[in-house]
């Protein structure tokens, strides 16, 4: 199986470059980020230290007479110049034009392609793998932004690179795959600050999954090797901005408002509540009866299925495309569960990623592997929910793990065919469910062909 992956990858590799190529080439509007991100490359590649938007801030408020936000005015960008940099190293291949900006992202998207191959295969099996990789290449999150000049691909790449990392080292033991975990951590971070997300989620499956790991300090000196590796950033912040560092960065990152917003919610009370509720049980959960363990997850389970209810509904109707536009706050003032729901509407193979909760209660084989997948895109997902700032683009990283789980499932659920005896039944199984497999292609294609392939939209 591994030498048709070998054989199909090229072809694979071939429909993301000429499917996003083709979107990048129409006319399209820009958003304001896509001349953010190159402007940068081209100030770092004349001089390193020209690091800011300064320039960009007076033009904006001489030619349009507005201000833009005050954190284009500061004499450092906010965000870390790891994708900046890329671009500049993109610039210096290529040439500089905002194609060769373009590239980075595209180039990032395939990659993503390939580690749900990598992540597949290394869990699960090679057919998974290959599934995982075929369902990558019409997945509408990183399709989208894999044609914008935006640092989403690059942020994606770098922490599921950093899991699959992590899974070599469970699987070959090596510390070196260990400390390759922690510094593709590290750039992920360098990135963009909630690249770090990864670390808590490799953290949490393996205390709750493989302890014997916890007590190895190669494990623990990796988990802090991105903040070693980070010094340089914040040094380079400290001589910027001095003692107020910490204040600034608070600041520009808009800190105070996604606090009290979040403290504001009517939801935040009854979060608190169920979440120091929670997480004990399911850390005491886990040493005890199997029963409890399958009602607890079965229990969330079907809440997620209750919540999305309506969402799941919108995505069988095959010609409901979810909102998108270019309006900001497009999404201000919508339900906590926006972005499971949105998933959910921009492809059904979401729902089936889903169902892994109930694998996980109810099959201990693979257990932790569908946990493992489970635990990061349910930290990137907690992350982003309490941040409030609802933008599809943002959880772009969650897309390859919970593919790889859709992808296991489907595997699955094909398998379970010969466990029907009957051979009338055991084809009216197959059939069926490959009748819902295709359907599903042909939903998440048709809502990537309105969304993707036009390239006009920003906010999804």
């Amino acid at each position: 199986m591994r030498k048709i992956f070998y054989i199909i990858m090229p072809v694979l590799m071939a429909i993301i470059v000429i499917t996003r190529v083709e979107s990048y080439e129409k006319e399209h509007p820009r958003s304001f980020d896509e001349s953010v991100y190159p402007l940068l490359a081209s100030q770092l590649f004349v001089d390193p230290a020209n690091y800011n938007t300064v320039g960009l801030y007076e033009n904006f408020l001489k030619q349009r007479g507005r201000k833009l936000p005050d954190y284009f005015s500061k004499p450092l960008f906010k965000h870390p110049p790891v994708f900046p940099y890329l671009i500049r190293f993109s610039y210096s291949v290529f040439g500089v034009s905002q194609v060769s900006a373009f590239r980075v992202s595209l180039a990032m998207g395939m990659l993503l392609m390939i580690l749900a191959y990598l992540i597949g295969r290394e869990l699960f099996d090679d057919v998974t793998g290959i599934c995982a990789a075929l369902l990558m290449t019409i997945e509408p999150v990183s399709w989208i932004c894999s044609q914008k000049i935006w640092m989403e691909t690059t942020v994606a790449f770098f922490m599921i690179a950093a899991l699959y990392l992590f899974v070599l080292f469970i699987k070959r033991g090596s510390r070196y795959f260990m400390y390759a975990c922690g510094l593709m951590a590290g750039l992920a971070f360098l990135c963009k600050y909630p690249g770090i997300l990864v670390v808590p989620a490799i953290l949490i499956f393996a205390i709750i999954y493989e302890r014997k790991v916890v007590k190895d300090i190669h494990f623990w000196i990796s988990l802090a090797l991105p903040f070693f590796i980070s010094i340089p950033w914040f040094y380079w912040n400290f001589k910027v901005f001095g003692p107020g560092i910490f204040q600034s960065l608070y600041a520009n990152h808009d800190m105070p408002n996604v606090v009290i917003y979040a403290m504001q919610r009517k939801e935040f009370p009854q979060g608190l509540l169920l979440l120091s509720i929670a997480l004990p049980v399911l850390f005491w959960l886990f040493n005890k009866k199997e029963a409890l363990h399958k009602a607890v997850f079965v229990s969330i389970g079907a809440g997620l299925v209750y919540i999305i209810a309506g969402n799941i509904m919108n995505t069988l109707k095959l010609t409901y495309v979810p909102e998108a536009g270019w309006r900001m706050g497009l999404f201000g003032g919508v339900p906590w569960h926006f972005y499971l729901g949105r998933l959910v509407e921009l492809s059904p193979f979401y729902f089936i990623s889903f169902l892994s909760i109930f694998y996980a209660a109810f099959k201990e084989e693979r257990r932790k592997e569908h946990m493992l997948l489970l635990i990061t895109a349910g930290v990137i997902l907690s992350f982003y929910i309490i941040w409030g700032n609802y933008q599809s683009r943002y959880i772009t990283s969650v897309s390859v793990p919970l593919f790889v789980l859709c992808a296991a499932n489907i595997v699955f659920l094909f398998r379970k065919a010969n466990d029907i005896k009957r051979t009338w039944a055991q084809k009216a199984y197959i059939y069926g469910l490959g009748v819902v497999v295709l359907y599903f292609f042909g939903k998440t294609v048709l809502v990537g062909s309105v969304l993707a392939v036009p390239n006009g939209i920003c906010y999804f």
